[in-house]
């Protein structure tokens, strides 16, 4: 009887280091704005097509939290490229700002979708905290693009 009950023990020293695997971004640290927490890291997949592509924008109560903590093979191997962005955090600029890059960071995407081979079109956004409640604030709120501007983004 302990036999067996051991074997889940096992299995997670076994099999928890393949959940683990980093894997290093195709385009690192880019920025897409003026501010030095206005960056992102970007992972391509392998593709002849433009793949879909998922944002991911993380949590800590816009007070805390970091672009790396979220990147797993598992995300990657179901065939879209995967993102992971930094925001100005509230003990540097009160919202809306932490929403407003986030805005800024798909559209500054959107502009590196030909080059970065995935699709401007197909693009879902996620997050954890304050990052689920951005990706609902810019799921819910018109694009942010002025095509006036001189700024491509």
């Amino acid at each position: 009887m302990l036999c067996k009950s051991l074997i889940p023990i096992l299995a997670l020293f076994v099999f928890t280091p393949l959940f683990g695997q980093k894997v290093e971004p195709t385009y690192k640290h880019v920025s897409y704005g003026p501010h030095k927490d206005m960056v992102l890291n970007f992972w391509q997949i392998d593709s002849k097509k433009p793949t879909p592509l998922l944002v991911h924008i993380h949590g800590g109560g816009w007070l805390g939290g970091k672009k790396n903590e979220t990147t797993s093979p598992s995300q990657l191997k179901n065939g879209y490229s995967y993102a992971s962005i930094d925001y100005r955090l509230a003990g540097v600029e009160l919202l809306p700002a932490a929403v407003h890059d986030a805005a800024r960071a798909i559209q500054f995407l959107r502009t590196k979708a030909k080059e970065w081979n995935f699709d401007p079109d197909r693009i879902a956004v996620t997050g954890g905290s304050a990052g689920a409640a951005s990706s609902m604030w810019l799921a819910y709120h018109d694009d942010m693009a002025d095509p006036k501007s001189k700024d491509p983004v």
